[in-house]
C-alpha cells in the first residue's frame, strides 16, 4: 500500500516542478514578481472552487483528480 501511495504522489511532484520552471520562466520574462505572483493564485482558484463543491463522500478517485 506504501508505494501505490508514493506512485499517486509522483504526478503532483512532476507537475509542481514544472509550475515552478514555468512560474520563474515567466517571472523573469515580464520582469514583475508581484503580477506573477497574483497570477498564481488566479490559477488555484478553480482548484479550490471545484473542491469546494465537491459532495461530503466524494469518489477517492474524483478527489485524487481534482487535488
Amino acid at each position: 500500500m506504501t508505494f501505490k501511495t508514493n506512485l499517486l504522489t509522483i504526478p503532483s511532484v512532476v507537475g509542481g516542478v514544472g509550475m515552478a520552471i514555468g512560474i520563474t520562466i515567466l517571472s523573469e520574462t515580464v520582469d514583475s514578481r508581484s503580477l506573477v505572483a497574483m497570477i498564481q493564485s488566479l490559477w488555484v482558484l478553480p482548484c479550490l472552487i471545484a473542491l469546494y463543491i465537491l459532495p461530503p463522500n466524494p469518489n477517492p478517485w474524483s478527489f485524487y483528480v481534482r487535488v
